[in-house]
């Protein structure tokens, strides 16, 4: 028998999917379907617009009184903004709910770790999610997961996701640190993922490529995932 070609960046899991993972992957096929058309439609627009020799804004100005659309604003630029970090937005909430789900499937097959779990850090902040798995698996489990590349990327989404729900100079700047935080190896281990994009970028330079990298990215590291927690 063949064996079959594993795609970089090579993960792998010994174990039946968790539940969690399980729902994640049909969640999470379905939603990029629905970003997927949308910047599909994106697209179609501003092809249809340099078609026409319109400035973009006029052509959207137009579109919006032929199809009786309320809008909020001509600047397609600041709509592309919008709908990019909006793509981090619906993704991540897969991610947290898939984490969540996981920290309880991991408590109830192992009782004895609820007593001393951890839910804050040394300076009594609360964990993420992806955070406080990793703090509580045994040490060899909590490795894997933390120095994969994967393990910075989705963090730095997260507060990507933060700094777009709450307008701050703190959140920004958090987010900014997190994508300082990812290294120059990182970066070659995401461009080993067919096909590559060009991604991640820093908080203000997010685009349809981020999310590209963002849902490959946890389709990836969910297979370490379950091998550390099933």
């Amino acid at each position: 028998m063949a064996t079959k070609n594993i795609p970089a960046p090579g993960y792998t899991t010994t174990k039946g999917l968790l539940p969690s993972i399980k729902r994640m992957f049909d969640g999470v096929g379905a939603q990029d379907a629905c970003i997927q058309l949308q910047e599909l439609s994106i697209q179609y627009l501003c092809n249809s617009a340099e078609a026409t020799r319109a400035p973009i804004g006029d052509f959207l100005k137009l579109l919006y009184r032929w199809n009786n659309i309320p809008h909020g604003t001509y600047d397609f630029d600041e709509l592309l903004e919008l709908a990019s970090k909006s793509y981090l937005t619906a993704t991540y909430a897969l991610l947290e709910k898939m984490l969540r789900a996981i920290i309880s499937e991991y408590k109830n097959n192992n009782p004895s770790v609820v007593k001393g779990w951890k839910k804050q850090n040394s300076q009594g902040e609360n964990f993420s999610p992806l955070q406080e798995l990793a703090e509580n698996l045994p040490s060899k489990q909590s490795a894997t997961l933390k120095n994969a590349p994967e393990y910075r990327l989705l963090e730095y989404y997260r507060l990507v996701r933060i700094a777009n729900s709450h307008h701050k100079g703190e959140t920004l700047r958090n987010a900014g640190k997190a994508h300082s935080a990812i290294t120059a190896a990182d970066i070659a281990h995401f461009q080993t993922y067919d096909p590559a994009v060009m991604a991640p970028n820093a908080p203000e330079g997010i685009c349809f490529e981020d999310f590209l990298l963002f849902t490959r990215a946890i389709k990836y590291y969910s297979k370490l995932l379950n091998e550390a927690c099933a």
